[in-house]
């Protein structure tokens, strides 16, 4: 099942030659799992585990060296819809402990 979040905030930098960047404009054809405005996920073409999902931002950034305090929102749309796909996947633990 395939779920999108909506958020008004619209992305659209990206960079021709990269392949995340190919994925995300829909150049390269992926199973997505779930989107949100500022991030996507997708099976991995060659899983390495039974469960195999790629989050990435829908901005361009290079890694984690690159990356700069206006990225903040994306980053955390990565984190948000990565919690978001684990549930939805039943890899997450109902039960949370007690703080």
């Amino acid at each position: 099942m395939y779920a999108r979040v909506s958020c008004p905030l619209e992305v659209t930098f990206v960079v021709s030659d990269c392949l995340f960047c190919r994925i995300v404009e829909g150049d390269v054809s992926t199973e997505r799992v779930a989107e949100s405005a500022r991030a996507l996920a997708f099976r991995d073409i060659e899983p390495k585990a039974p469960t195999h999902v790629l989050v990435i931002p829908k901005t361009h950034i290079a890694n984690i060296h690159v990356a700069a305090p206006e990225h903040g929102l994306d980053i955390m749309s990565v984190m948000l819809l990565a919690q978001q796909v684990a549930q939805h996947e039943g890899l997450v633990e109902r039960s949370a402990p007690q703080l």
